[in-house]
């Protein structure tokens, strides 16, 4: 064996055809895709990663699959974008699966529509009796209940904790207040002293 390169150089096809495996062995744990000379993508191993590369800027990464006979594009990485996903259906988590932030005390957004976010936002329960939950203080070990919106009734501090809920309208920014921990109703205030000392 010689320290040359060997290069296959072909006008059309270049077959590689094996009874079993074919191995593609680079001691640097590169291997590069190329057209016309120039990188175009690339597979590495770095430590104990494996990196798929798209090495042309802003190109993205396509994930395309046979549906019924028809290609589709199951997953885009948009490189022009940060790479952010985009699926083309269906996102679908494991039981108890969590979509989350990435940081601890970062803001996970969900928007209906694309640029303009005209769109909806749906959010159901798996079976007939399931409920909705909306929990709060997820900075702690048991992050506590605040809603829960069922099948038939919603309710609102479900745990009895020491929860505020408010309702602003056009001019009042405390239209209707329920104070959680004085178990007292109030319209258009937020004091119950207040009310009771006859200065609201």
């Amino acid at each position: 064996a010689g320290s040359e390169d060997l290069q296959l150089i072909s006008s059309k096809e270049i077959t590689l055809d094996a009874a079993e495996e074919i191995h593609l062995d680079s001691d640097t744990g590169i291997i590069r895709i190329r057209d016309g000379g120039g990188d175009i993508g690339m597979f590495q191993m770095t430590g104990t990663d494996f990196i798929v590369r798209s090495m042309v800027s802003d190109k993205d990464i396509l994930f395309k699959g046979n549906d019924g006979g028809s290609t589709i594009t199951a997953l885009t990485l948009d490189m022009s974008d940060g790479g952010s996903a985009r699926f083309n259906h269906d996102i679908i988590t494991p039981t108890n699966g969590v979509v989350e932030s990435a940081s601890s005390n970062g803001t996970l957004q969900l928007s209906g529509g694309a640029t303009n976010k005209g769109g909806q936002i749906l959010l159901r329960g798996g079976g007939i009796d399931s409920d909705i939950i909306f929990k709060s203080q997820a900075s702690t070990a048991s992050p506590q209940e605040v809603v829960r919106i069922g099948p038939s009734a919603m309710v609102v501090n479900e745990g009895s904790l020491d929860y505020d809920f408010r309702v602003e309208s056009n001019g009042a920014a405390h239209m209707l207040f329920v104070d959680g921990g004085g178990d007292v109703v109030l319209f258009d205030n937020s004091s119950f002293s207040a009310v009771d000392n006859g200065t609201s």
